[in-house]
């Protein structure tokens, strides 16, 4: 049997709540950088293939803002 992961079991790869994954699924959808698509959907909630953990990592490192602005200067 295929294992799969939840929403909390994504965050928990990339260093985030469940919260700040269904943000990135939606923010990201029609990018050129779109977060990863789940495999499945169960009774609403979606479902990543656990083989793809490294890949949901990669996204995360190289999404888009990661690298952020500066920090702005105390005024």
């Amino acid at each position: 049997m295929a294992a799969y992961l939840d929403r909390a079991a994504v965050g928990a790869i990339i260093g985030v709540g469940v919260a700040t994954v269904t943000k990135y699924r939606r923010r990201y959808a029609g990018t050129a950088t779109p977060f990863p698509e789940p495999d499945l959907e169960l009774a609403g909630h979606p479902g990543w293939s656990a083989d793809r953990a490294e890949e949901i990592q990669a996204w995360a490192t190289s999404r888009p803002g990661r690298t952020g602005r500066p920090p702005k200067e105390a005024s």
